[in-house]
């Protein structure tokens, strides 16, 4: 099972189809946009390409892997709304993680 804070982060990356930089999802969760911070984020994020969670198509650029599937229940409407951990619920496949995760 993920930690909240993994979740948190793939739920902020399942937003953004078109993938997002490690200082995009810093100011998503309001971390300091310094050095210490980034880089501690972005080793989190190599740790979850490196277990097949993420994928980075290009240098930097983070996103969901095509065969992940989100799924929306109990969300607010989306209008003018923060993005919440228990708002958007990620499963990951069986095949990538040894069972499904949500």
């Amino acid at each position: 099972m993920l930690s909240p804070v993994y979740r948190l982060i793939l739920a902020i990356v399942a937003q953004a189809p078109d993938g997002l930089r490690a200082k995009d999802i810093c100011r998503m969760l309001n971390l300091g946009m310094e050095p210490k911070h980034t880089e501690s984020l972005r080793a989190q994020l190599k740790r979850l390409v490196a277990r097949a969670i993420l994928s980075e198509p290009e240098p930097g650029l983070l996103m969901l892997p095509r065969s992940v599937t989100t799924h929306r229940s109990r969300c607010p409407s989306q209008t003018g709304r923060r993005l919440t951990e228990r708002c958007l619920r990620v499963t990951i496949p069986a095949a990538q993680t040894g069972k499904a995760v949500q």
